[in-house]
């Protein structure tokens, strides 16, 4: 069982253990308050209308039920919690992207002091410093810039708030079980579950803590032999308590596959056969303890290989099979070595490759809770450190020390590289070779600025790279509009759609396209199959209602734009272009108050303001629409 420390040291230097690490992320992080947001973030945070309304029942509604798998366009996978605490955020502070970066940043460092907490809990023996170092390793080391400072990925840290706080709960609970801590240990769990699904690993690893911890035996009793009934009687306990966790973890991994099975990004046993995943497991297990040891050249996206050459996966095995050898030999003199490399396997195992999108081989963010073993084991190796000189005690300071400062200042850089988008595909395209993506989405990043000869650039060499990608025509068919070469855009997103028929965006801009065009019976059949891809999506529902009034079927203009102001009914451009239809169909008593309601919404709107003049004339003219 999992036993807690004795106090060996005085409550202050522990309180200042504590109040060092919550300090030192800040340090790190703080100048992300500063940054903007990466067009990475675009779809999951400030372009997500239901996000953007603030913390509303109606969005809590949604992200809790199976609505969010079925419509959203930027959901990919069930984690309501972490839409909840967007949407928080967004009620208090509005898009300012810098209070969404220190959110995440006050996330982490709270997640670096539950670890120091944790590890003094279950060391044997710990001291103040061995504690410390460990978790400042977690503190600081650069594989976690990117579940800091993406603002997409809060689901990291918030998640991790709730891993931490399981551990907790499941460690009070194997020291003195009480059913009160014992649901505490499952509430966390499920909260954790509900934040990102990566935590269904969480149970192997509360598994793991009671069978090969790092704690010793309570005093006075004796390991028990496998073949004797106090151990099989202990196992069967063991796992009894642990079925609704592993309940939980099998409920939200089919509500994850679903998603999965929907999402075009995700990789089918057709797209990756079998061989190919397990190659690409064998290198990715491989990539990442290169990422722990020399966490060099990181960056946001890895691209995924069709294939690996044979000496590429023997060369991965090889660390794999060599630290394995040597957790097996210590496993009676240190068993928590063997313990830290069980933690870390079962950790990544879900996001190794077998299950893995296709756009990916691997990234840095699922590094955030593998490497808690590895600060078990260093927590647990310092602790047994018992120097006899001062020279001693000073020589491991001083090596420590330098460690840390070395991962620190590579974590300072590599945070500057999420100031922007530029910055970030930059360094993208720095760290890796051939990566379409990053080609396709710095195009995109620079067409956003205007500059659209250097984004046509890209965008051509990641079509030239991956011709199967649907990003580099949707960004060329972007700058074509932009151009008002309305023919040229067409003929983009008609390839598009020859190879992703399901394409939201492709048919979205399809519409656009064939609106400009002059033919807006062509828009409409393209956004009508877009509104049906993502019903939710606002852009779509205003130009299909307004393609609608266009066509004078004003019948079925008035059932589009009353489902869109159902579903969005605190967006002002929905109400806009609610009440601007009805405005133009003389119904301006209706009108007005719509017009009334966006103002309240948002006091100032110059199309709410506009539109509400015009309502209050006999003759209201222009059509309502959002292109």
């Amino acid at each position: 069982m999992i036993v807690a420390s004795e106090d060996r040291t005085p409550r202050r230097r522990f309180f200042l253990a504590c109040l060092l690490l919550f300090v030192t992320p800040w340090v790190l992080y703080a100048r992300t308050a500063g940054f903007g947001y990466v067009n990475l973030d675009d779809p999951e945070v400030f372009d997500n209308a239901r996000i953007l309304a603030g913390l509303t029942w109606d969005g809590i509604r949604h992200v809790l039920g199976a609505q969010l798998l079925a419509d959203d366009p930027h959901a990919n996978y069930w984690a309501p919690l972490t839409y909840i605490s967007h949407m928080l955020v967004m009620e208090l502070w509005g898009r300012d992207a810098g209070a969404h970066h220190l959110v995440n940043v006050c996330l982490h460092a709270t997640n670096v002091v539950l670890l120091f907490v944790l590890l003094w809990r279950l060391v044997p023996g710990a001291t103040v410093v061995g504690c410390l170092l460990a978790a400042m390793l977690f503190a600081v080391h650069p594989v976690h810039v990117e579940s800091v400072a993406w603002i997409t990925e809060r689901k990291d840290v918030l998640s991790g708030l709730f891993w931490f706080l399981c551990l907790h709960g499941w460690t009070s609970y194997s020291r003195s079980p009480t059913l009160r801590r014992y649901v505490m240990a499952l509430l966390a769990y499920a909260l954790g579950l509900c934040a990102k699904p990566s935590l269904v690993s969480l149970p192997l690893v509360l598994f793991l803590l009671e069978w090969r911890p790092c704690a010793r035996l309570p005093a006075g009793r004796e390991e028990e032999s496998p073949r004797s009934a106090a151990w099989g009687s202990r196992l069967a306990r063991s796992l009894l308590a642990l079925t609704p966790f592993l309940l939980l973890a099998a409920a939200v991994s089919l509500i994850t596959l679903r998603a999965h099975t929907r999402d075009a990004g995700a990789a089918t046993l057709v797209d990756l056969p079998l061989t190919a995943r397990l190659e690409t497991m064998l290198v990715g297990y491989a990539s990442y303890l290169r990422m722990l040891v020399w966490p060099t050249c990181l960056t946001a996206l890895y691209p995924l290989r069709d294939s690996h050459t044979i000496a590429e996966v023997l060369l991965s095995s090889l660390p794999i099979l060599v630290t394995t050898v040597v957790a097996w030999r210590v496993r009676q003199t240190r068993p928590w070595v063997g313990a830290a490399w069980l933690w870390f396997l079962v950790v990544i195992l879900p996001v190794s490759g077998i299950a893995q999108a296709v756009s990916q081989s691997h990234a840095d963010r699922f590094l955030y809770f593998a490497l808690g073993g590895l600060e078990l084991a260093l927590a647990t190796e310092l602790s047994k450190l018992r120097l006899d000189t001062k020279r001693q005690s000073r020589c491991i300071a001083v090596a420590g020390g330098a460690i840390l400062l070395a991962l620190g200042s590579l974590t300072w850089r590599q945070v500057g590289t999420w100031r922007d988008s530029l910055a970030l595909y930059e360094r993208m395209l720095a760290c890796t070779r051939d990566n379409a993506l990053a080609h396709s989405y710095y195009g995109r990043a620079l067409h956003g600025l205007k500059r659209d000869v250097e984004a046509r650039a890209q965008l051509e060499i990641s079509a030239a790279l991956d011709p199967s990608l649907p990003f580099p025509g949707l960004g060329l068919a972007s700058i074509a509009l932009a151009e008002n070469d309305f023919e040229r855009a067409r003929i983009e997103l008609r390839g598009v759609l020859r190879n992703h028929p399901e394409s939201y965006d492709a048919n979205y801009k399809l519409g656009l396209a064939e609106l400009r065009a002059d033919s807006p019976q062509a828009a409409l059949e393209s956004f009508q199959r877009a509104v049906a891809l993502q019903p939710s999506s606002l852009e779509a529902s205003i130009n299909l209602a307004t393609v609608f009034a266009m066509l004078g079927r004003n019948a079925d203009a008035e059932r589009e734009f009353g489902e869109l102001t159902r579903r969005h009914p605190r967006d002002p451009e929905a109400l806009c272009a609610h009440g601007g239809f009805l405005a133009s169909r003389g119904r301006l008593a209706e009108a007005r108050s719509y017009f009334e309601r966006a103002l309240g919404l948002s006091p100032g709107h110059r199309r709410a303001s506009e539109f509400l003049r015009q309502a209050n004339r006999s003759a209201p003219q222009g059509q309502p629409g959002r292109q």
